[in-house]
């Protein structure tokens, strides 16, 4: 048994944001996919379930709709049928990240290059017909305190600046498995604690984004990337989920690996996720849960 919460908010104004609601048929349809129940609490779902969300497909968009802007679900179907590439993708992320960077401030650590060669990768995987993992080609941000061997893991402080782990932690391991592209570090407090390191809302500069997940949830919200990983120890995942306007994941202790991600409170640390619909976060769930 695990319990996910896809955060509501309102904008910066205080009105309710009527196109990131919940609808009837998103509930019904992961209600089904997970064999749940689900039920609305002061502003939040929260779903207690057993299952998987193998069974999610991807819905029609308008082709209007900014590559960044899509849903992972979505994206990943197009992958896959040779509609548009990896490549494509990230460099539309790649670009809504150099033109609002410089105000949200998300990333801490985040090399073109690498991403760009990941995605051509993926790119060359699908020229070759082979095996497809369900996020293949997609990008997703994964905070600061979560390993990853091809980049700094830094844990938002100075201390550990250029730390290079030797290993990927588990969470990277499966998405990369799952053809995942790690786009980069998003920032968060220091070592996931306090200590805000220059993030802002992605709706108002002038507004906190909440933390610690500061960067991962500004990110998803400000469609520089469908994904993000991020942690809570006490409210890290669900705050910044309501502050940015994203949908925030929680999973019962002990549901998401720990592996290679720093630790703040053994007891009550989790590993959570981030999405801009509930298609995208029960289709990284399956891949992540263990």
């Amino acid at each position: 048994m695990y319990a996910a919460y896809a955060t509501l908010f309102t904008c910066p104004n205080g009105s309710w944001s009527e196109n990131r609601m919940v609808t009837g048929v998103q509930k019904r349809k992961l209600a089904r996919s997970f064999k749940s129940s689900v039920w609305f609490s002061m502003g939040t779902l929260c779903l207690v379930c057993a299952g998987n969300a193998t069974e999610l497909k991807a819905t029609s968009m308008p082709d209007n709709i900014l590559l960044n802007e899509r849903s992972a679900t979505h994206l990943a179907a197009q992958i896959k049928s040779g509609e548009i590439t990896s490549v494509q993708l990230v460099e539309a992320c790649l670009k809504r990240i150099d033109a609002r960077e410089s105000v949200v401030h998300a990333w801490a650590y985040l090399d073109p290059e690498l991403a760009l060669a990941q995605a051509r990768a993926a790119d060359e995987m699908v020229k070759l017909g082979a095996e497809l993992g369900p996020l293949h080609g997609i990008p997703v941000g994964l905070k600061d305190i979560i390993d990853t061997a091809d980049m700094p893991t830094c844990g938002g402080s100075d201390h550990f600046e250029g730390r290079r782990p030797a290993n990927d932690a588990t969470v990277t391991s499966l998405l990369r498995k799952a053809g995942a592209i790690i786009m980069g570090k998003t920032v968060t407090t220091e070592f996931a604690l306090s200590g805000q390191r220059g993030t802002t809302n992605p709706h108002d500069p002038n507004r906190t984004p909440g933390g610690s997940s500061s960067g991962s949830a500004a990110s998803v919200a400000d469609g520089m990337v469908p994904l993000a990983l991020g942690s809570q120890t006490g409210g890290s995942m669900l705050r910044p989920a309501s502050y940015c306007g994203a949908y925030g994941y929680k999973a019962t202790y002990g549901k998401i690996s720990r592996k290679g991600v720093f630790i703040i409170a053994r007891p009550l640390d989790h590993v959570g996720v981030y999405a801009n619909n509930l298609d995208d976060i029960a289709l990284i769930l399956s891949l992540i849960h263990i």
